[in-house]
């Protein structure tokens, strides 16, 4: 690795140089280039030591989408997930009013309603989810007004509305320095206020989720606040590990999987909505 000893920024000369030799990283500064090297040295020890365990187990293997470009929301993303026995909150996807209706009647009151079309990333921005929906006549105007709100949609997705819980947000995003990389953290709206994340660079494995976990400032709250029932840390760090395996068996085509939130209550832990970003 190359160092300066001054910090100062690296040139076009000297990025041209990295690019064509291969040399790994040019830090500018002692300083700034010890810490990096010591990042690089920690990362591969434990990197080692991840590999040398076995593998976080998934229940059914799924081959990675042949062609699968741009993004996948959620009704696609979730049922690629459910495909590989991670757990996802149950839905259906409605193309009419009396399908949703019907969907709504086999779930039970109360239910979700979110817009599916491809490319949606952020439903609840544009108006495409509706919440705590009773009767029929709810869910029908629900329908209306976000075939209203969104157009081209595929559907709506109709879901069980889950209560209680803590939200969590678990990402895998392709560094391309680093490759794959992990994040987890308080999720929901939360993630956007408060940035509190934690991050691994895949893989990892179960301990060092639950590592992560306690790394959070909001940590606390997975440990129950005011009566609240405590999250089962073992659960939630499983159901990770097992995502981010996942993630890596997508292969190079996979830019970027999220869930959030990931609904944790207990021990039980379920995705309720999931994005999915292709190269």
């Amino acid at each position: 690795m190359v160092v300066s000893n001054v910090l100062t920024d690296v040139t076009e000369f000297g990025r041209r140089v990295q690019a064509e030799t291969g040399f790994p990283y040019v830090a500018g500064g002692i300083e700034h280039g010890l810490q990096a090297i010591g990042a690089a040295v920690r990362w591969s020890e434990q990197r080692e030591r991840v590999l040398s365990r076995p593998a976080a187990p998934l229940p059914r293997a799924v081959a990675p989408p042949e062609g699968a470009s741009g993004v996948w929301a959620e009704h696609r993303a979730a049922a690629l997930l459910a495909a590989a026995g991670l757990p996802v909150v149950p839905s259906e996807l409605a193309r009419d009013e009396s399908a949703a209706v019907a969907a709504a009647e086999r779930f039970g009151s109360p239910v979700v309603l979110k817009a599916a079309a491809e490319g949606l990333g952020h439903k609840s921005d544009v108006g495409g989810v509706r919440l705590g929906l009773g009767g029929a006549e709810e869910v029908r105007q629900a329908y209306r007004e976000i075939v209203a709100a969104v157009p081209s949609l595929d559907g709506v997705l109709v879901q069980p509305q889950r209560r209680g819980g803590i939200e969590l947000l678990v990402g895998v995003v392709r560094d391309p320095a680093w490759g794959l990389t992990l994040a987890v953290g308080l999720g929901g709206v939360w993630v956007e206020v408060l940035r509190d994340t934690a991050l691994r660079v895949l893989p990892v494995d179960a301990g060092e989720v639950r590592t992560a976990l306690t790394e959070l400032r909001g940590a606390a709250l997975l440990d129950g606040v005011r009566g609240t029932e405590p999250a089962d840390l073992d659960a939630v760090a499983g159901v990770v590990a097992r995502v981010a395996a996942f993630a890596e068996s997508l292969g190079d085509g996979l830019e970027s999987l999220e869930i959030n939130p990931l609904l944790v209550s207990g021990s039980r832990v379920e995705a309720l909505d999931a994005l999915i970003t292709w190269r």
